[in-house]
């Protein structure tokens, strides 16, 4: 039971992933920008959280659904997968309204239909 949380964590990122690539919102669209995005805003928070166990504000609890492995002390390794999940979910959900569905890629016959009229 102790990857149950960072199992869960890395399930929830696959699946927004697919969703990233079926309707091509953040990676699907432009994955350089949307990379150095999400590794901006996550070593913000990162520092944050490094600010806050300094200063006793945050701690690291004992929860049996963790791996107990920590980055530096106080610091959970689940910690920075929760901040790529929280801040790529965001993303998306911004990129969803603000594209209105996003440019969903055509799925089964669709897909082969499609590709015919493109052509070679």
């Amino acid at each position: 039971m102790t990857f149950l949380y960072l199992g869960l964590l890395l399930f929830s990122l696959t699946g927004l992933g697919l969703l990233d690539w079926h309707r091509r919102l953040a990676f699907g669209a432009d994955a350089r920008r949307t990379g150095l995005a999400l590794a901006i805003v996550v070593a913000f928070f990162l520092v944050w959280d490094t600010v806050g166990i300094a200063l006793g504000i945050f701690s690291r609890g004992d929860v049996e659904y963790m791996t107990g492995v920590e980055l530096w002390p106080d610091m959970p390794l689940e910690e920075p997968v929760f901040l790529v999940l929280l801040n790529y979910v965001t993303l998306l959900t911004w990129r969803l309204i603000t594209t209105r569905g996003g440019d969903p890629r055509p799925l089964g016959r669709a897909r082969v239909e499609a590709s015919r009229a493109v052509g070679p």
